[in-house]
């Protein structure tokens, strides 16, 4: 049966590899942002695509589909650092029908020792290509046909919304091309890359933007959790609508934010994307080290609290 060995690698088999950050994530001392953390989880899951002989390129170019990340989260256990070789494990989670789970993890060696700096989980789904009004490539997907659509969504769950009014940024955009793949479709790397933006613009808004804690307090953002899920695709030239609120503030250490992306399609609104990310403030003591920190008075009132 056609791709069922493949399928079978991808399900059931484990993939070890070892991988450095990106320099573009490391903006503060020596760490690296969170969104360059849950890239490496992206780039460790089509290395197991790829060690399953269902590569990116092969699925793409010689049967029209595309893997698509639509779940992306994770919980940073501990700072990441630039040069440091981070080992990965990709492990198959049979737990989800209509996509393919898995769960990933990262140690660091540090004292001779392996450290889990991230534990996450992604769920990706296998995208018909149709862009540019290119044929179908195949008409039978064999063993990968439950994994197989043709929109490339994600599971449509709805967002919970605010019980009260609270501080929220509107930011509307229009999709550039370098956020897309596939010719035409907004991907989960881009709405990373939104999140951070929205965040940033946010604590502007609120007067406490980041340049001015980090110059003015030696205060960081850090992040120990963040995830975003596709609920449908946007396409590039697509005006994007994104809201990003408080949704928690839990005492004086951690606030949590959601972001909500909608498009304008047909003469209806359309939620696209749903996301959350979970902040606190880190002091920087010196090159190599840092401390959490209660928020002052002003961070409070910013978030709501």
């Amino acid at each position: 049966m056609k791709f069922s060995t493949e399928l079978h690698t991808l399900t059931t088999s484990v993939t070890e590899l070892t991988e450095f950050a990106h320099s573009e994530g490391n903006n503060v001392m020596s760490w690296i942002g969170f969104k360059h953390i849950m890239y490496l989880a992206e780039q460790a899951l089509l290395t197991h695509f790829r060690n399953a002989d269902l590569g990116f390129r092969r699925l793409f170019e010689d049967y029209g589909l595309l893997i698509e990340v639509v779940s992306n989260q994770g919980r940073i256990l501990h700072a990441l650092k630039l040069d440091e070789e981070v080992r990965i494990t990709v492990k198959p989670d049979a737990r989800a029908a209509s996509c393919l789970q898995f769960d990933i993890t990262m140690f660091v060696e540090r004292a001779r020792k392996p450290v889990k700096t991230y534990t996450g989980k992604i769920q990706a789904v296998l995208h018909a290509d149709r862009s540019l009004a290119m044929p179908a490539l195949a008409d039978n997907y064999g063993a990968l046909a439950p994994y197989v659509t043709s929109d490339g969504a994600g599971s449509g769950e709805s967002v919970v919304q605010a019980a009260e009014p609270a501080p929220t940024l509107h930011w509307t955009v229009t999709i550039p091309y370098f956020y897309c793949h596939g010719n035409e479709r907004l991907k989960m790397a881009g709405y990373l890359r939104y999140m951070e933006e929205a965040d940033a613009r946010f604590c502007q808004q609120q007067a406490i933007g980041v340049g001015k804690l980090l110059q003015g307090r030696r205060w960081i953002p850090a992040v120990p959790s963040a995830k975003v899920r596709i609920l449908a695709p946007a396409f590039i030239d697509e005006v994007l609508h994104l809201e990003y609120t408080v949704r928690e503030v839990v005492k004086t250490l951690l606030y949590t934010c959601s972001m909500n992306a909608y498009v304008e399609r047909d003469g209806r609104r359309v939620h696209v994307a749903t996301g959350e990310i979970v902040h606190g403030y880190a002091e920087v003591l010196s090159r190599k080290d840092w401390s959490m920190v209660n928020f002052s008075d002003d961070v409070l009132e910013a978030i709501g609290a």
